[in-house]
């Protein structure tokens, strides 16, 4: 018997929503969202992934995300530009010194 594929959760620009179960779902709105949570990740240090919706007349599309490993938040943005734009623990374009509390 065939192994079955390991889902692949995860979401598009649009929001389009696929979960580890192939559940769908779709959300046209403004808010911030927590895509998934574990406070015992690497040993308690904890893991949490957001993103932040932005609304567009009818539609909305997934403006950023942030991935938080302990005290250490990394928030990348779209937009097109050729510029990256992000945060590291809320300094923009910020420098990479810690991931998780521990020196890179």
């Amino acid at each position: 018997t065939p192994t079955p594929p390991t889902p692949t959760p995860g979401s598009m620009g649009d929001p389009h929503f696929k979960t580890w179960k192939h559940e769908h779902y779709e959300y046209h709105g403004q808010c911030d969202m927590v895509l998934t949570k574990d406070p015992a990740f690497a040993d308690g240090l904890g893991l949490e992934i957001q993103i932040r919706t932005k609304l567009v007349r009818f539609w909305s599309y997934i403006r950023s995300a942030a991935i938080r490993i302990g005290n250490d938040v990394f928030e990348v943005q779209g937009g097109g530009s050729r510029d990256p734009l992000y945060w590291i623990n809320l300094e923009r374009n910020g420098p990479l010194t810690t991931i998780g509390g521990r020196s890179t």
